[in-house]
């Protein structure tokens, strides 16, 4: 049983995290990187997940969230395809997320552990790139983390300037390997016989794989071992 603290009533958000936590695979490295700094928090730490299409970077910063969350920081998670491109909106938008997220309704408050900001999709929000390094991002309390998914790498002013560089720390996402997709696959019940075609047409791609899983309990008859 997870442990809430003094007060807290159990909401549906906290359900829903603790299936995730439990349904998520693969991705060990970088979770054991995010919990690293959980447990022992830098005064800023900036994680940059960067991958093409499909290959997970939204599910693996859902999983992170969670994980946050338990460990008690208030989090806020933003995607660029759904927040206006104005600073205002976006400005407006973390605080949002911070007042729903628990019992925190304050960025600045200093009964949690700290803030993290998750910052999905960030290609989307270019325009606001210059501002968030140079304006927002730095008026935050002094310890927070960030995590940042892009199909982009970091501009040059990121790796560039002293104080971002010091604290930026990019992850690159690639498809799973052979046993992270056998572990997926297992996971969303595809019988072993089956799992050896399906990395073949995949090749451990994150997407495709969830696709696959999501058909197989429909049309199970589309699925047959080659021998």
């Amino acid at each position: 049983m997870e442990q809430q603290g003094p007060g807290h009533q159990p909401r549906l958000a906290d359900t829903l995290d603790a299936a995730g936590r439990r349904g998520f695979v693969g991705r060990s490295a970088e979770l054991a990187t995010f919990e690293a700094l959980l447990e022992h928090p830098e005064p800023v730490s900036v994680l940059w997940l960067s991958g093409l299409g499909g290959v997970g970077k939204t599910a693996l910063m859902q999983a992170c969230a969670g994980r946050a969350r338990l460990a008690g920081w208030r989090t806020a998670r933003i995607d660029g395809r759904t927040v206006a491109r104005s600073p205002q909106a976006f400005a407006d938008a973390v605080t949002s997320a911070v007042a729903t997220d628990g019992s925190y309704s304050e960025i600045d408050g200093a009964d949690a552990t700290g803030l993290a900001i998750f910052i999905d999709t960030y290609e989307r929000l270019e325009s606001l790139d210059s501002w968030l390094r140079e304006q927002y991002l730095p008026s935050l309390p002094a310890q927070t983390l960030i995590m940042i998914a892009s199909r982009q790498l970091p501009s040059m002013e990121w790796r560039t300037d002293p104080g971002w560089a010091a604290v930026l720390q990019v992850l690159p996402l690639r498809n799973f390997r052979p046993e992270e997709s056998r572990a997926y696959l297992t996971s969303r019940r595809v019988p072993e016989p089956l799992q050896a075609e399906a990395l073949g047409f995949t090749h451990g791609n994150p997407l495709a794989l969830s696709l696959l899983t999501d058909l197989y309990p429909l049309q199970p008859e589309r699925f047959t071992v080659r021998h």
